[in-house]
């Protein structure tokens, strides 16, 4: 089972944030495709195994992401302790907020420089 927490934010940041979440669980195992959103997201593992790739197997992550514009599913897997929390922007929050420009990470493996 997997404790999912979320909180909307209801000040300025409303304005470019969707919610932020936390998810918890001792043992969790999944494998599957995140379907593309316009949405960005920042996000860290906190857990043992999670793996992001892109639709050609290159590996994304496996401990914190940011997301650019997505034109294909990425594949997910994870497995054991599991421990996540993010940040999910509003289509135009990231830039407006941050002054981080979503097509600069289009499709792209996150430049570290950036977490």
């Amino acid at each position: 089972m997997i404790l999912a927490t979320e909180y909307k934010p209801k000040s300025v940041l409303e304005e470019y944030v969707v919610c932020f979440y936390f998810n918890k669980s001792d043992n969790f195992e999944y494998c599957g495709h995140a379907c593309p959103t316009i949405h960005q997201e920042l996000f860290f593992n906190l857990g043992d195994t999670f793996q992001l790739r892109r639709y050609d197997g290159q590996e994304i992550c496996s401990r914190s992401w940011i997301s650019g514009l997505q034109s294909k599913p990425t594949r997910v897997y994870a497995s054991g302790r599991h421990i996540t929390a993010g940040v999910i922007f509003k289509p135009w929050g990231l830039y407006a907020g941050f002054g981080l420009n979503s097509k600069d990470l289009c499709n792209a493996v996150t430049d570290s420089r950036l977490l």
